[in-house]
């Protein structure tokens, strides 16, 4: 895992009276960026625990859908185990 961020902090005090009376501002800014270098398996994607290699540990996946089969390519459909109505992935 590869981790690139950088925080900034920025505190104020606004308005300090005699009486007692403070007003203080806290800032904080950050970005963390991560990518996942390798898998100790040796394999380039865990689908089952949404790891891949070279992406975020916030990727998702999900099947390329192209359509929905159609009653007029039911012959086609079945070919993939499919029957028409249900989600056409892209293979």
């Amino acid at each position: 895992m590869e981790n690139k961020g950088f925080e900034f902090t920025l505190s104020t005090v606004n308005v300090r009276l005699n009486n007692g009376f403070t007003w203080s501002t806290d800032l904080n800014l950050f970005a963390n960026r991560n990518k996942l270098l390798k898998l100790t398996d040796g394999f380039t994607k865990n689908i089952a625990s949404q790891l891949f290699i070279g992406e975020p540990l916030s990727a998702i996946y999900d099947y390329n859908k192209i359509g929905i089969w159609q009653t007029s390519e039911a012959a086609q459909a079945a070919s993939f185990g499919y029957l028409p109505g249900r989600l056409n992935l892209k293979i």
